[in-house]
């Protein structure tokens, strides 16, 4: 009897280059390896963000994930990332990014925060992306208004 492997990726993504050469990206990938382990996945490949904001789409590891997990070939049927805030800081284009990866028969999954597709999960899902934008949203603020 063959074993079917369920084929993932991983998402890392710190938004300042000091954090690069400190612990978080080493944190998110020992907790995103070890939630994949549990939920039975092989990550096949793992994309760093080393210093790249998550307002924008725009993000050269993102963009390479993107084109990665649309092809079939690749069989990806989950994405792992530490939060959702890894993936995005927007409330919408998290939504689209999500909407885009379900259309292709991959989930998102969270090492940290709840994950699933029932209708309660993309509740909190939605609920977590918004409190990230609005918290950026005040880093933004506060920094325009000490200079």
């Amino acid at each position: 009897m063959d074993l079917v492997i369920k084929k993932a990726v991983a998402y890392l993504r710190v938004s300042d280059p000091k954090q690069v050469e400190n612990f978080s990206l080493g944190n998110q990938e020992d907790l995103i390896l070890k939630k994949a382990q549990l939920e039975g996945y092989k990550i096949v490949r793992t994309f760093r963000e080393e210093g790249e904001s998550a307002k924008s789409l725009n993000r050269t590891e993102l963009k390479e994930l993107i084109k990665f997990c649309t092809v079939k070939e690749n069989k990806i049927s989950a994405i792992f990332i530490y939060k959702y805030d890894r993936l995005n800081r927007n409330s919408l284009e998290f939504m689209m990014l999500r909407q885009m990866f379900a259309k292709l028969g991959i989930s998102l999954i969270s090492a940290t925060e709840v994950s699933g597709s029932t209708p309660e999960v993309m509740f909190v899902q939605n609920l977590l992306s918004a409190f990230s934008e609005f918290e950026n949203t005040v880093k933004s603020q506060r920094v325009q208004q000490g200079m």
